[in-house]
């Protein structure tokens, strides 16, 4: 089967409507999302009706819990928590519901995991190729080769021997007998110094994956937040990718 795994979509209406374009040409059988619909940006009903509509199989995020009052908002640094307070109301009731259902972690049919941080914790981040493989123990207890992971918003794989980012991850071929834990990057905020949209194909069939980076309308995106009053800072970042 080929999936398509996105994550960290927060409210980025301009970046997801792209990759969505992108998956639709793209012989694409399931879209499994890996957390944080909503957050930092000015989109966040729209966002979640869109993958609602799309059928998309969602897991729960920081900043899902976060605006649908599953999680406190104290550690969330300035800008987060600000916007977090600006989402909260903006919800309309069914989509808050629906953020709060979500579950925090998915085993998939064809034999992987995904999570929003981390296996063992949604807020964990994974940022250092040490910490990522020392999820590793626990994915052999549960008998699953490759976890998809978010939360961090940068595209990565990671093995025991092994870590590529970049170009590396433009299209790799897995290996059947190894552990990986693969970050997708995120959609609608990069942090990696490429402003593009970011998601990742899998085909489960030949263990293929291909990270795909996508240009959106980012004026269009940053406009909205400087127009809604969230924090400028949120804005900004969106063309420099951090």
């Amino acid at each position: 089967m080929k999936y398509a795994i996105i994550s960290d979509i927060h409210s980025n209406l301009e970046a997801l409507e792209e990759v969505l374009r992108e998956i639709d040409e793209g012989g694409v059988e399931r879209i499994l999302c890996l957390g944080d619909i909503v957050g930092y940006n000015a989109n966040p009903n729209e966002c979640i009706e869109l993958v609602r509509e799309r059928d998309v199989a969602c897991i729960m995020g920081n900043h899902d819990a976060g605006a649908s009052s599953l999680e406190s908002l104290g550690y969330f640094n300035y800008a987060a928590r600000s916007a977090l307070i600006w989402t909260n109301p903006q919800l309309t009731e069914r989509n808050r519901r629906f953020l709060a259902g979500l579950p925090e972690q998915k085993m998939i049919d064809s034999g992987f995991l995904v999570v929003h941080g981390s296996p063992l914790d949604r807020d964990t981040y994974l940022l250092s190729h040490y910490e990522a493989v020392s999820q590793i123990p626990y994915l052999e207890e549960k008998g699953v080769r490759i976890c998809f992971f978010g939360h961090s918003h940068r595209p990565v794989l990671h093995s025991y021997d092994t870590e590529v980012v970049g170009q590396g991850l433009e299209r790799h071929q897995l290996k059947t007998d190894t552990y990986y834990l693969i970050n997708p990057g995120s959609v609608g905020q990069p942090r990696d110094g490429d402003p593009r949209a970011s998601f990742l194909l899998f085909d489960s069939d030949s263990f293929q994956i291909e990270v795909i980076r996508l240009d959106y309308d980012v004026d269009k995106a940053a406009r909205k937040v400087f127009s809604a009053g969230l924090d400028p800072v949120l804005g900004k970042r969106l063309y420099l990718g951090i």
